[in-house]
């Protein structure tokens, strides 16, 4: 369309023509010819750029607590570079600035350096250099994405009623909060997962557990963003089992005709969840045989 002071309404063809170069697919600065005709006269000679096309396609092909791999979609033109911009947010400012920029000549790279748990923008935009200058596409739509969140650490893991435990964690920066993952079972099969919100909270009692037996207990920090859940890796196991330190004890001498090693088991195997309802009476009255016994050592009680 070629406009003209006061008269807006020129019709080609009829007022003008004009002439370019009808290849649009190379990327590169092109002529263009306007000539006036009818009550017009005088020629215009000018130059138009033709620029890649909108990058698109951008996703996230790998994620980790310090690193995003990112890949967009082939440009038409095969001679063209790709242009990565990272934002991050900045809580002084108040405002997304620019973190990483990276020049490829592939459609993917990968940003390091980065915060477990922080969130970040991605754009992407298409160019081609020719005669020196650089022809550039429009930036792609933003990608909001999360690095992994960092992976915690159980401190914990203790009976605290007949048919309860307690869960202790580290807190993890920039989480939103945790996921607990319990089984009876070492490899977690049918295991049963609680979510708890809130980086700050770093314990939690579970109920409605069995009274018998050894549940093993992880934990996994997640955050969310743009309502899509990202998850850092499980922590290491931590099971309610007790150590079976009287497996170290070998004396056998009686006191109150109760064998120590024997008071020593049972208590192991009462913390553990071992010891029936119908024994647990008299079990306890042994296990008290310890701290009365003045040859206990302080390790035993």
């Amino acid at each position: 369309t070629v406009t003209l002071n006061n008269f807006p309404d020129l019709k080609n063809g009829t007022d003008y023509t004009v002439a370019y170069s009808k290849n649009c697919i190379t990327i590169s600065k092109k002529n263009i010819t306007v000539t006036g005709t009818g009550n017009y006269t005088g020629v215009l000679r000018t130059t138009y750029k033709v620029v890649p096309e909108k990058a698109t396609g951008v996703k996230i092909t790998k994620r980790t607590t310090s690193a995003l791999s990112v890949q967009c979609t082939k440009a038409k033109v095969s001679d063209c570079k790709y242009q990565f911009l990272l934002k991050q947010y900045n809580s002084t400012t108040k405002a997304w600035e620019e973190a990483q920029i990276k020049a490829s000549k592939n459609n993917y790279v990968t940003f390091s350096g980065l915060t477990a748990g922080r969130a970040y923008r991605v754009y992407v935009r298409i160019y081609r250099t020719w005669d020196g200058a650089n022809y550039k596409g429009a930036w792609s739509n933003v990608l909001v994405t999360v690095a992994t969140p960092a992976k915690t650490v159980v401190s914990s893991a203790v009976k605290t009623g007949t048919n309860s435990m307690k869960v202790t964690w580290k807190a993890v920066n920039a989480a939103d909060g945790y996921e607990i993952q319990y089984s009876t079972k070492s490899n977690f099969a049918s295991a049963k997962t609680i979510k708890v919100t809130g980086r700050t909270t770093i314990s939690k009692t579970i109920s409605k557990l069995s009274s018998t037996g050894t549940y093993y207990v992880r934990v996994r920090a997640y955050r969310t963003c743009n309502d899509t859940t990202y998850r850092g890796a499980w922590s290491s196991s931590k099971s309610t089992a007790w150590t079976n330190v009287y497996a170290s004890y070998t004396t056998t001498y009686n006191a109150g005709n109760t064998n120590r090693s024997t008071n020593l088991r049972l208590a192991c195997e009462k913390i553990n969840g071992k010891i029936s309802r119908e024994l647990d009476k008299r079990v306890t009255q042994q296990i008290q045989m310890i701290f009365q016994d003045p040859m206990a050592s302080l390790n035993e009680r």
